[in-house]
């Protein structure tokens, strides 16, 4: 039920963080060595991340949350160009044997955290709190980590112009040819490399005029970036890009150059351009009087991506130990769990004696353990010597004489202790248990500090984050006659690594 309880307080915990949760497996049976890995961050149990055993790619970092057996991890690719696509983590328990291969490798799709992306997420950072079923032994972390294929571009311009490789059709539709060389009037506008062409070098009938179909199939490399048709016709054309609904370009001034923007037509690949031609009828029967004939420039620029470097993918474990080094194969690695300690100061802090306010905290991390640790006295009373009457600290206060309470049934030592002077420490808390006179208060609660009375005057106590501030402060019913400050320190729960 306990941990029952204390799963159920970090799923809320993690709900307003917006972090996934996984819940570890139930014990089984099977032992793992356990083994060190060494870090210069205090804070964290850090592991490199490793792709394709020596390549490395960033790292894991995993670290103790306040509920028991309750972890924060996170994989943090910070090599460029690297990608997380599959994530798979395990803390595995002594006993647990459903994660090993029957030859000693560890089998990622078994483990309790599952997570894939497409390379096109470029995911490089993944975040999630792991409850455990027992007491861990052992990390098993896994990814598979890949590469964007590498692309150059590669500019093409494509050029066709009006010539004999254009061909052309009585009807459009079949008998398609190569056009000719038409005779040139002398006052058609000229488009360099291109030359004027009809179905003949002289029209056959400039009395009753024409109509010739003409096309230009061509394949553009790559993705268009720009394009342009320059066309003229004697007497008309109507020009089309590829087929319907796409426009057909249309004019009947035989004099002018029309310039059209066509790049919304082209496509990568093959493309197809179609032009009519009509030369209308005259009352003549010299070609040279009516002549007919198309000309036309279509330039096309665009980019090729060309293929430098393959996609790469890699598989990727937590930097330990190998597993199965003995018999080779899967290089499944596993990473033992630290001693969880107090280190790192955060902070320190004087709780001032002569006023009731305290002293706040720096805000502390939301789920996170902290430890406290209270040292020194304060003068509360200006009683007569001995010298240390009138003194506290942050579980005991030291009386004499007729402001020594009864002992009777206290615990020496725990509760109180005697000095040689007939002086006696005793513990607030124990003897005022509703107010805690005198000793430093949490948040303006009593709290019962950890230690026996000791001549340093250093006491402990345990506190979880909330994502707020912490007060510190000293209850007394005068302050006027105090003097002096409680120093509190204050460190995270962390990993013990060595250095």
């Amino acid at each position: 039920m306990k941990k029952l309880f204390a799963l159920l307080l970090t799923i809320l915990m993690v709900l307003s963080m917006s972090i996934t949760v996984f819940a570890g497996p139930p014990v089984s049976t099977r032992t793992i060595d356990s083994y060190s890995i060494s870090s210069t961050d205090a804070e964290f149990l850090i592991s490199e991340l490793l792709a394709g055993q020596d390549i490395p790619v960033g790292h894991l970092f995993i670290d103790p949350l306040a509920e028991e057996d309750t972890y924060l991890v996170t994989y943090l690719i910070s090599e460029p160009d690297w990608f997380l696509t599959e994530v798979h983590f395990e803390a595995i328990s002594e006993g647990d044997d459903a994660f090993i291969y029957s030859s000693g490798g560890l089998v990622p799709g078994k483990f309790t955290v599952k997570k894939s992306w497409s390379l096109t997420d470029e995911v490089t950072k993944f975040s999630f709190i792991y409850v455990a079923g027992a007491e861990v032994t052992d990390f098993a972390a896994h990814a598979v980590v890949k590469q964007h294929a590498v692309y150059n571009d590669v500019p093409h311009v494509t050029t066709v112009v009006s010539d004999t490789n254009t061909l052309f059709s009585p009807d459009g539709i079949d008998n398609w040819q190569p056009a000719v060389l038409a005779w040139d009037h002398g006052s058609w506008p000229q488009i360099s490399g291109a030359e004027w062409i009809w179905e003949s070098y002289k029209v056959d009938a400039p009395r009753v005029g024409d109509t010739i179909y003409f096309k230009r199939d061509f394949s553009i490399l790559g993705t268009p970036t720009s394009a342009s048709l320059k066309i003229a016709a004697d007497n008309e054309f109507y020009a089309m890009i590829n087929e319907l609904p796409n426009p057909a370009f249309f004019n009947n001034n035989w004099a002018i150059i029309k310039n059209y923007d066509v790049l919304d037509y082209i496509n990568e690949g093959q493309n197809s351009l179609n032009i009519k031609g009509v030369n209308w009828a005259w009352n003549t029967d010299n070609p040279e009087v009516n002549p007919g004939a198309i000309v036309y420039e279509l330039v096309v620029n665009s980019t090729e991506k060309v293929l430098v470097t393959p996609e790469v993918s890699e598989s990727v474990w937590g930097y330990g130990v190998r597993v199965n080094q003995e018999k080779g194969g899967n290089w499944s690695m596993i990473i033992s769990v630290p001693e969880v300690v107090c280190s790192g100061a955060i902070e320190t802090l004087e709780v001032p004696s002569k006023i009731k306010a305290g002293i706040d905290s720096s805000v502390l991390k939301d789920g996170y353990k902290y430890c406290v640790k209270a040292t020194g006295t304060y003068k509360f009373a200006n009683w007569a010597p001995p010298a240390e009457s009138g003194f506290a600290d942050a579980k005991f206060n030291c009386r004499e004489g007729t402001y020594i309470p009864s002992l009777t049934g206290k615990n020496a030592e725990e509760d109180y202790h005697v000095n040689s002077d007939g002086t006696v420490w005793i513990n607030g808390q124990e003897f005022w248990p509703n107010y805690s006179y005198l000793q430093v208060l949490i948040d303006g609660q009593p709290v019962m500090w950890i230690g026996e009375y000791n001549d340093e005057h250093i006491y402990t106590q345990t506190i979880v984050g909330t994502g707020s501030k912490i007060k510190f402060s000293i209850l007394d019913d005068a302050y006027g006659d105090n003097s002096g400050f409680i120093t509190v320190d204050i460190q995270k729960q962390s990993f013990y690594l060595a250095p």
